[in-house]
């Protein structure tokens, strides 16, 4: 017969402490590819900020939109 600790925790877990140490392992210090996606996803904020100061400083003809049909573009996704 099993006894009351037995059937509370799930029989794919040994012990509390188990689900401790599963838990608190994700907070271990991260891997060189985390920290490589991490740097690349900095990488290309940088690069948007920069494209959009610069878009704001040399105004929307840097895009290339300097035929006015093309600035609707901008003012429908905008609107």
């Amino acid at each position: 017969m099993a006894s009351t600790s037995d059937t509370l925790i799930h029989p794919d877990v040994r012990s509390y402490t188990d689900v401790n140490r599963d838990a608190l392992r994700l907070l271990t210090r991260p891997g060189p590819g985390y920290l490589a996606l991490l740097g690349m996803s900095v990488s290309l904020v940088g690069l948007l900020g920069f494209c959009w100061m610069w878009q704001l400083a040399y105004g929307m003809g840097m895009s290339g939109l300097n035929n006015p049909v093309g600035w609707g573009t901008y003012i429908t996704t905008f609107v």
